[in-house]
């Protein structure tokens, strides 16, 4: 995610339990226990929460030290858990121009095998084949991949080993020619008839797919583009070639998002906050962040999904396009978004803490009382909450291990405290400073200079 960093592997278990029936998930199940400790799996767990649903348990609630060697080979164990040459897994990562280096270097394990030998002897596991049957896809920007981001050295070391077979798919803006063609198709009329309307197409959006297809959305919503049962599709060239010009997707967007209910603009800017996905049960626990005035979260997700806006599976309910929550985001005002923000998180800690749950959504939480800032929170109670919560999170970022986010966090967790910390809230600043020196130095981008402050 571009403003909130990596997420935790959720659906994925999710989407297995989806697939298989009950006797192939009681295989698995099987399988899992067979293959990866008890601690293993309550590592796991912690990082794909569906895989409790699999396992059909609870795990006890207990902190383990993981590293990431660690954790590349119980990813790897799991992986090939799952797959088999009767049922293989396609693990697809969007818009991975934003993965962190953490998640860049698990990815890279994965590949290259890590938790492939696993098996001390064939024999001791049936039915369990010594490979991983999967297809890795990633998609990403290239114009936002330079030769010195972290994601463009992954891709030499993928392309440089022989071990290793890459396919590089670029996807172009449309042509003409190809933009003819596929408006040919969908509107099911001859090439020659739809060629005036995929050049001014063209002309407007400059063959960039996501903005074509946004645009023949507004042409058919400002009825510029019409079908009728005895004339079939119809549109106005005159009118269209007059049709206000949008300097980018996002424009369109942002008319798109004005012309919706007022209580579904309103949901869709409630799930922005929290990024381009939001797990169900998150906004089951903001439900009644505004009290009486509250919207119904549910029914504008439920609009918003007929509108195209949003996608869901079982577990989460995603923006179509990281460019709707950006135009989402962007339509609140600077002086509504600190409140809002403000009656989330403490409708989110209020509700967790009381389903004893605080600690599944501590990063989301988190991530929220750290946008409001220190700069807008006054009330000493609640900067000592905030700083708690930090360094909560922080911690947690440690056992992952993820020293890069719990620097961010323990920094954080500094900031909302006072300039007399020392005095006032001595034990609290200390176990923060602590974990930010333990984080920083071990980051590979430990900054010394930080450290000096």
């Amino acid at each position: 995610d571009e403003y909130f960093g990596s997420l935790v592997i959720c659906p994925m278990l999710a989407c297995q339990d989806n697939a298989c029936s009950r006797l192939e998930l009681q295989e698995i199940r099987e399988r899992l226990k067979s293959i990866i400790s008890p601690e293993g799996l309550e590592i796991l767990a912690k990082h794909v929460p569906s895989l409790l649903l699999v396992l059909d348990e609870k795990m006890p609630p207990r902190t383990i030290e993981v590293n990431e060697v660690m954790m590349a080979s119980l990813f790897g164990k799991l992986l090939q858990v799952v797959s088999s040459k009767r049922t293989s897994v396609l693990f697809f990562v969007d818009d991975l121009q934003w993965a962190d280096p953490l998640s860049l270097a698990l990815i890279l394990a994965l590949i290259n095998g890590a938790g492939t030998d696993i098996l001390s002897s064939q024999s001791n596991h049936v039915g369990l084949e010594n490979n991983i049957n999967t297809m890795f896809v990633g998609s990403y920007r290239d114009n936002e991949v330079d030769d010195d981001h972290p994601l463009a050295r992954v891709l030499y070391r993928l392309e440089s080993d022989k071990a290793v077979h890459v396919t590089n798919i670029s996807l172009l803006r449309f042509t003409s020619e190809t933009l003819n063609e596929m408006l040919s198709d969908s509107l099911c009329v001859p090439i020659r008839r739809v060629r005036l309307l995929s050049e001014l197409v063209i002309q407007k959006t400059d063959g960039q797919p996501f903005h074509v297809i946004e645009f023949i959305h507004a042409l058919t919503t400002d009825n510029l583009l019409t079908h009728s049962f005895a004339r079939g599709w119809e549109w106005d060239a005159d009118s269209i070639d007059i049709f206000p010009v949008s300097d980018s997707v996002a424009e369109l967007l942002t008319y798109k998002l004005q012309r919706l209910p007022k209580e579904v603009l309103l949901g869709l800017q409630i799930m922005s906050c929290f990024g381009s996905q939001i797990e169900k049960h998150v906004l089951s626990f903001v439900a009644d962040y505004g009290g009486e005035s509250s919207v119904d979260m549910m029914a504008a997700v439920e609009v918003a999904l007929s509108k195209g806006l949003v996608q869901q599976t079982a577990q989460l309910v995603s923006f179509s396009h990281d460019m709707v929550q950006k135009a989402a985001i962007d339509s609140i005002s600077a002086d509504d978004i600190t409140p809002l923000l403000r009656k989330l998180a403490a409708s989110l800690i209020k509700n967790a803490s009381a389903a004893g749950e605080l600690g599944s959504v501590l990063f989301v939480v988190v991530d929220l009382i750290n946008r409001i800032g220190n700069d807008a929170t006054s009330c000493l109670k609640q900067r000592m909450l905030f700083a708690n919560l930090n360094l909560r999170a922080g911690l947690k970022a440690i056992a992952v291990p993820d020293f890069v986010a719990a620097a961010k966090y323990t920094e954080c967790g500094i900031a909302f405290l006072g300039d007399d910390k020392w005095k006032t809230q001595y034990d609290l600043t200390l176990r923060l400073y602590e974990a930010a020196i333990l984080s920083h130095f071990s980051s590979h981008q430990c900054n010394r200079d930080q450290l000096k402050k």
